[in-house]
């Protein structure tokens, strides 16, 4: 199931940021703070805490602060845009998480 469109998994997912609740429109949503809440929390939960260097998650936050702003960008202001958001990036996200062969 796409954890966005159930509120309870959402919740469970993103417990401790405030994507856990319920959504407003993307442009009161994605403030410049809880964009950089949103992409740390995607990059701790599919990269893992330790398992990247740092180069690679300053690229990987920028670019995706760059994703997420540009999918915003005209979108109507309402909460199934701000999950369409949501979704993007966290693909994007979990998408770009390195691989490790063992």
């Amino acid at each position: 199931r796409v954890l966005n469109k159930n509120p309870e998994a959402r919740a469970r997912f993103y417990e401790g940021t405030p994507f856990a609740g319920a959504l407003a429109g993307p442009t009161a949503t994605f403030t410049p703070e809880n964009r950089g809440i949103l992409i740390n929390h995607l990059l701790d939960r599919f990269w893992g805490v330790r398992s990247f260097k740092s180069e690679s998650r300053l690229e990987a936050e920028a670019d995706l602060d760059d994703l997420l702003q540009f999918v915003q960008a005209g979108t109507a202001q309402n909460d199934f845009n701000t999950r369409l958001v949501m979704r993007a990036v966290c693909t994007a996200a979990l998408g770009s998480a390195p691989i490790v062969l063992q």
